[in-house]
């Protein structure tokens, strides 16, 4: 065999051996592979924003919430109820929930008391110091009944729930 008769059946060898590979691998092996020196990588790390820090504990913004939902009580009379703590101190915000005689007081005092909890074994801040920052009553969804009336008639009776949201903070 002459040396051009070798290289023809060897380059018929690499075209049968390439044409029994998948696609993929006969795109990865005609594509170089080209290297990013070192530096920039190193600069692409550099570049990139660094994590916002994490708030101290008990730090001046934060606050602290508790959510009770689902409450089986109209919102609008959850709401007379929290307008009397809102933007008071904690101790003075259970003084007056104690003793109302609503009985949306009770719901809203052990909300108030699950927010200052979350406040002192969350955030490790100090009972004495909290104040109730924001205070709201949304409504939630409401269940439909009917009340029998005169005639084959019915009435639509809504029984509203609400969701009770307390703020604590400094």
């Amino acid at each position: 065999m002459t040396t051009e008769e070798n290289q023809d059946t060897q380059a018929e060898a690499v075209a049968a051996d390439e044409a029994s590979k998948p696609k993929r691998a006969r795109k990865a092996a005609a594509k170089p592979v080209e290297e990013a020196p070192a530096a920039a990588t190193a600069e692409a790390t550099e570049s990139e924003a660094p994590a916002a820090p994490r708030r101290a504990l008990g730090g001046p913004s934060s606050d602290v919430k508790a959510i009770a939902r689902w409450v089986r009580m109209s919102p609008r009379k959850v709401r007379r109820v929290i307008d009397l703590i809102r933007n008071k101190p904690v101790e003075e915000a259970r003084v007056i929930l104690n003793f109302l005689p609503q009985r949306a007081g009770h719901t809203v005092l052990k909300v108030l008391e699950s927010a200052v909890a979350n406040a002192e074994h969350n955030k490790g801040m100090n009972r004495r110091e909290l104040k109730v920052k924001a205070a709201f009553a949304d409504g939630g969804p409401m269940l439909k009944r009917f009340q029998p009336h005169a005639q084959g008639r019915a009435f639509p009776i809504k029984k509203r729930l609400s969701h009770i949201t307390v703020v604590v903070g400094k």
